[in-house]
């Protein structure tokens, strides 16, 4: 079973692991309005199921609201390593010091 990445938060929600504040967006509008909300500096982020879409340009970061709104309208309905776009995870930029991938198969 793969997941994307805001279905596992919501898992990690559930048993209070913290992630960023976010919501997921299917529309460029909705992208504007949690970003609203959050009132912060956000990531977009491509739900796709690929590894390296960071490095395929599917995540961006926006600065107002107005930015995640452009930033969502770039990534929706594009491919990323074979994967269309459907929806995008907008959540709280947060800075990182180590990022790690978890896998079981």
């Amino acid at each position: 079973m793969k997941l994307f990445e805001h279905e596992a938060k919501t898992i990690f929600s559930k048993y209070e692991i913290p992630t960023p504040q976010g919501g997921l967006a299917t529309s460029p509008t909705k992208a504007r309005k949690i970003a609203t909300q959050i009132n912060a500096p956000v990531a977009v982020k491509a739900q796709v199921l690929a590894a390296g879409r960071g490095k395929a340009g599917g995540i961006l970061f926006a600065f107002s609201p107005r930015e995640a709104e452009l930033a969502a309208k770039k990534l929706l309905g594009t491919e990323i390593k074979g994967f269309k776009v459907r929806s995008v995870l907008v959540e709280e930029k947060v800075s990182i010091q180590r990022e790690l991938y978890f896998g079981v198969t």
